[in-house]
């Protein structure tokens, strides 16, 4: 009992966890659209189309949907609508709803709801959406600008806002043009709002260029083209007025950085321009010169920019040199001309104060590097001079001298156009350190250099070098893969790493085996890899056949020679060992189907596949799985694979899968794969095609409660291209009796018969249109096989004469009397004076 309670509790938190991931998935459905599938009937049975688009991944879908409509006529309305399939991400499913409308349905439109019951990827879910059916009347908008003002000479943006009433619209469509010379429509003028409910508001932001030329009104066209829950199309037209304003003119600030020029030197100038102002300036010229003496301008003595917005700023670069003898403070003058929003040129004069100071002398210094030089070998020497001055230095040679233990190679002088005040450069100098060099060398360095004044200088500098002996590297074999299959030529990849902090030179590796009998290297069996720097691998491959019926494992032994940076060898051997296994291989034998003959829609239908073991291993736990093409897919999640236990070489084992036959498959011979560990095995399944019959009334099919033989003449027809015999023809209807079935025999493509049925009419039928079921059964390649379809069979009052034309034969009989009396008036008249006497 205990045991049963805690799988129980299990089952329920599964369901729990299952129902939480649903439901914080969101939803996979919007309502796309919804329409009548035929103009609205009062008092008859309405398909209602319901558009829904799928947000989800793609996936096989099986959709079972409810439509319920509420207070029709005071009674909810209620459908069902299902569809299975794949779906595709973004994709369209259309559901047909069949509502029987009541007579006295008046209103313009009622709330639906849709329930949503799906199961997607084996995960199940359920939605809700409700919206608006439109039934009566057409939809109504209210379209109204809620900001009307823009400025001349500007991009405006003006806000519509769109409402509806009345009945819900469909395929709402905004189009926006200028009703005027002086207004042109920026940006996009269409928009799509789709399905809209009453009361929905919709804002729209419409961007145009006013001219300033235009006057101090304008006006926009709009026009809503729209389509009602019939699919009759309709559109209109509204014009919308709005007021123009005039512009803002820009005011301007500049500035300069930086602020101070040194005496003597070429500087690097920016000057800024700001629109502190609330108008644009456009074409916008600007000169630069100075104002004071002292200062020259030497380049970017004016700029343009085309256009200069309210809070912009546009910056541009000026060459400045300050006389040698002058410092204090200056004066640059700055000219702007602009044309306003209006075109018009107008022109600003600005000033703009700068501060010259005495320039500082230029002083190199020459940094070493922080890692040591190794001994015995060439290397390159990593110097970086930097000016430490506050001036910059200009043609810079620098001679480096050899001294003892370090010598100087190639070349040996560096020259530099210019040094500025704190830059650093690079240098980098090859030299031989000797092996008997101790633990540091000495580097002589002589500078010479002027500042930008000419003023020259000269420098002698002594650098000390540390210096180290070469590390030694250390090398190890490993093997990427270490499973090889038996009777086979197995592709083997030896890596050798360096895990040492020294380089090694002439790398050389041999691969050989213990045992020809047990396995042999294909090929020369010695590479050479050359150069292996600290931390690097290198990787040498081979060819090797373990011969037939060798399993367990074998070893290789791998053997390595290498030198270091001062040419000492190094010798080291490994011992290298791989697992040999079979490998088995699966085959298609026979495949066959129950039933024998397959035709399209056919669901459930058992696919036997007879699969052999053709490798040269036992197969354990292998997992095969069936999978289908866009017409022939697997039943259920769990019908598409099996599991083969255990197959020995040479035995078979037969494969059993349920699969559902589409009925838009074509007939013919379909390619089918079966896939186990990444193989693909392919097989055949013929799907022959299957016999499709259209049925109708050959006369028109009404009938009166209480009828007896009346004849109900049908047209069925062959539309296949297949042949089907032992047809029979069935009508049903719980109102008639009779000759309900009629045997056909066989009909062959394209065929027509002509089929009667005489039947009695109950008197309990009720009046209007009822469906009348046409089944067709027949056999195909030795199956039993059948079609249904419906027809509306009309039921009316039967006519009465006497109590449609009665009153004809009493005025009829009143008037003869009303003849004879006249025509015999004077013996009437006799007649009744006799009585009198």
């Amino acid at each position: 009992m205990r045991r049963t309670a805690v799988i129980i509790l299990i089952i329920l938190v599964l369901i729990a966890l299952c129902s939480s991931e649903i439901s914080a998935r969101g939803s996979l459905f919007e309502v796309r659209d919804v329409y009548w599938e035929e103009p609205l009937v009062l008092g008859a049975v309405n398909s209602l189309a319901v558009e829904l688009k799928f947000l989800g991944e793609s996936a096989s879908l099986d959709l079972n949907a409810t439509l319920k409509v509420f207070d029709v006529a005071g009674t909810t309305l209620e459908s069902s609508s299902t569809y299975a399939g794949y779906i595709g991400s973004g994709g369209t499913i259309k559901l047909v709803f069949n509502l029987s409308i009541p007579e006295n349905a008046r209103s313009s439109y009622y709330i639906a709801k849709l329930e949503l019951n799906y199961t997607a990827v084996s995960v199940s879910g359920f939605e809700e959406h409700e919206f608006q059916v439109g039934f009566l009347g057409e939809p109504s908008f209210s379209l109204e600008l809620v900001d009307g003002t823009a400025v001349k000479g500007k991009l405006n943006t003006v806000r519509l806002r769109l409402e509806v009433y009345s009945t819900p619209a469909r395929a709402v469509e905004i189009r926006v043009t200028s009703a005027s010379p002086f207004i042109t429509i920026v940006g996009t003028n269409i928009f799509n709002f789709g399905l809209m409910e009453v009361g929905d508001v919709k804002y729209i932001n419409v961007t145009m260029m006013v001219d300033s030329t235009a006057g101090d009104s304008g006006a926009i066209t709009v026009t809503i083209s729209y389509a009602d829950f019939q699919k009759n199309p309709q559109s209109t037209t509204v014009t919308l007025g709005f007021s123009i304003k005039t512009y803002s003119l820009p005011s301007f600030a500049a500035y300069v950085y930086p602020k101070t020029l040194i005496s003597g030197k070429i500087s690097d100038v920016v000057i800024t321009l700001e629109n502190i102002g609330a108008g644009l300036a456009r074409e916008v010229f600007i000169t630069l010169s100075p104002a004071g003496g002292g200062v020259g301008v030497l380049e970017g003595m004016s700029a343009y920019v085309s256009r200069l917005s309210p809070g912009g700023v546009y910056s541009f670069r000026a060459l400045m040199r300050a006389d040698r003898g002058f410092s204090g403070t200056t004066t640059l003058r700055l000219s702007v001309s602009y044309l306003d929003e209006g075109g018009d040129r107008r022109h600003v004069s600005l000033a703009l104060s700068i501060e010259v100071a005495r320039s500082d002398i230029p002083v190199l210094m020459i940094e070493t590097p922080a890692s040591p030089l190794t001994a015995g070998k060439e290397c390159e020497i990593a110097l970086r001079v930097r000016n430490v001055g506050g001036e910059e230095a200009q043609e810079v040679v620098i001679d480096f001298l050899s001294s003892e233990n370090l010598f100087i190679l190639r070349q040996s002088r560096c020259y530099f156009k210019v040094i500025r005040s704190g830059e650093a450069l690079d240098i980098r100098v090859k030299a031989f350190i000797s092996k008997a060099a101790g633990g540091a060398v000495v580097l002589n360095a002589r500078l010479r250099y002027r500042d930008p004044y000419g003023n020259e200088f000269s420098d002698g500098l002594s650098i000390a070098l540390r210096v180290e002996s070469p590390p030694r590297p250390n090398l190890e074999v490993a093997t990427l893969n270490n499973t090889i299959g038996a009777n086979q030529l197995n592709r083997v990849i030896v890596a050798v790493r360096n895990n040492g902090p020294g380089r090694a030179l002439n790398v050389t590796l041999a691969l050989t085996s213990l045992s020809a009998e047990a396995a042999s290297v294909v090929g020369s069996s010695s590479r050479c890899l050359g150069v292996l720097n600290p931390g690097s691998e290198s990787y040498a491959t081979y060819e090797v056949f373990v011969q037939p019926k060798v399993y367990g494992a074998i070893q290789l032994v791998a053997a390595l020679s290498y030198e270091d940076e001062l040419g000492k060898r190094y010798e080291k051997v490994f011992t290298l060992g791989f697992r040999v296994e079979g490998e088995h291989k699966l085959a298609v034998v026979q495949t066959y189907t129950k039933p024998s003959v397959v035709f399209p829609g056919d669901k459930l239908v058992r696919v036997y596949v007879v699969l052999a073991n053709i490798g040269d291993y036992v197969a354990r736990n292998l997992e095969v799985e069936f999978r289908g093409n866009a017409w022939i897919r697997p039943s259920t999640a769990s019908s598409a694979g099996v599991l083969i236990p255990y197959l020995p070489v040479g035995q078979t084992f037969t494969a059993l899968f349920l699969v559902d036959i589409s009925e838009e498959t074509p007939p013919g011979n379909h390619i089918l794969e079966l896939v186990s560990n990444n193989t693909k095995l392919a097989f055949q399944l013929t799907v022959l095609e299957k016999a499709l019959f259209r049925a109708w009334n050959f006369t028109s099919l009404s009938v009166f409660p209480g009828a007896r033989g009346a004849k109900v003449m049908l047209v069925v027809k062959n539309i296949s291209n297949t042949t089907a015999t032992e047809v029979r023809v069935d009508i049903f209807s719980p109102f008639l009796t009779g000759s309900t079935s009629t045997y056909v025999g066989e009909m062959r493509s394209q065929e027509s018969r002509l089929v009667v049925f005489e039947v009695d009419v109950s008197t309990e039928a009720p009046l209007g249109t009822l469906p009348l079921e046409v089944r067709i059964t027949w056999t195909q390649e030795g199956r039993k096989m059948h079609q249904t379809s419906t027809l509306v069979l009309e039921v009316y009052r039967k006519r009465s004469l006497l109590k449609e034309y009665g009153w004809i034969f009493l005025v009829f009989i009143i008037a003869l009397i009303v003849i004879l009396v006249l025509k015999n008036r004077e013996r009437i008249a006799g007649i009744l004076e006799s009585f009198k006497g």
